[in-house]
């Protein structure tokens, strides 16, 4: 043991240097995070709204995500004139966290700053209750719920097959079949959130953008998006996607032109 501890004391101190020091560097990180956004909302308050856009574009580069500082960049980028930034990261936002207090009242009000205006193709009316039933709380907190209706559902069950009592057995059996409902319907919320979560979507950001009939650069051009609009990505041939807009028109638009969601 002791030739063995002699052999890799090199590891065995980067191991434990490795243990010391992670939760130090770990607890620095936060630090510097938690400034740099405290740094970001008194700039914002200051009205020094560039400054606030440094700030919380630092936290993002460190790798750092939250609908909150999406949803700041995006009110910050809307005070300096940049609708299409803000719209960009209110969209971000909104994938985090559909339900956000006032998120679906700034987007919209940053859209009408825009040039471009289309009409939505119409849905089915089933389906667009569905969005809403579904955009009430965030891919995360409808996978918490499908966990706990089958945890509860387990319960059930148990009382059901170990209960002695009559009236015990018939309130489990009718509870565990509501939730049994609940597993179903939250398992659908989720995967239909997380899907729309997951949708290859971008903001135009080039200030007027070419959608041509083809990915080539001799390709006809079919419409002129301007930057702010939002369109759905459906292929990709570089340096061009092909892209869907909100009335169903089809075309391609150079990659540079675009900022994924």
């Amino acid at each position: 043991m002791q030739i063995w501890i002699k052999k890799n004391i090199g590891f065995l101190c980067l191991l434990l240097a490795c243990i010391f020091v992670a939760p130090l560097w770990a607890n620095s990180s936060t630090n510097e995070l938690e400034t740099a956004y405290k740094n970001g909302n008194k700039f914002y308050s200051q009205k020094q709204y560039a400054k606030a856009i440094e700030q919380y574009q630092s936290i993002l580069h460190q790798g750092y995500t939250s609908d909150v500082i999406y949803y700041n960049l995006g009110n910050a980028y809307y005070r300096i004139g940049d609708y299409p930034k803000a719209i960009l990261n209110y969209e971000r936002s909104f994938r985090i966290h559909p339900a956000a207090p006032d998120l679906k009242h700034n987007l919209a009000l940053a859209q009408t700053k825009i040039t471009d205006r289309f009409e939505q193709v119409p849905e089915f009316f089933l389906w667009s209750w569905w969005k809403q039933f579904m955009n009430l709380y965030s891919t995360k907190i409808w996978a918490i719920f499908f966990l706990c209706s089958i945890a509860f559902f387990l319960s059930c069950l148990l009382v059901y097959f170990i209960g002695k009592s009559y009236n015990l057995k018939k309130t489990a059996f009718f509870t565990g079949f509501f939730s049994l409902i609940c597993i179903c319907v939250c398992l659908a919320t989720t995967l239909s959130s997380y899907a729309q979560a997951h949708l290859k979507e971008g903001i135009v950001l080039a200030p007027q953008s070419e959608i041509k009939s083809s990915p080539e650069t001799g390709g006809k051009t079919k419409f002129i998006l301007h930057e702010g609009s939002k369109v759905r990505i459906e292929d990709y041939i570089e340096p061009y996607y092909k892209v869907r807009i909100k009335d169903g028109n089809i075309g391609w638009l150079l990659q540079d032109d675009l900022e994924i969601i």
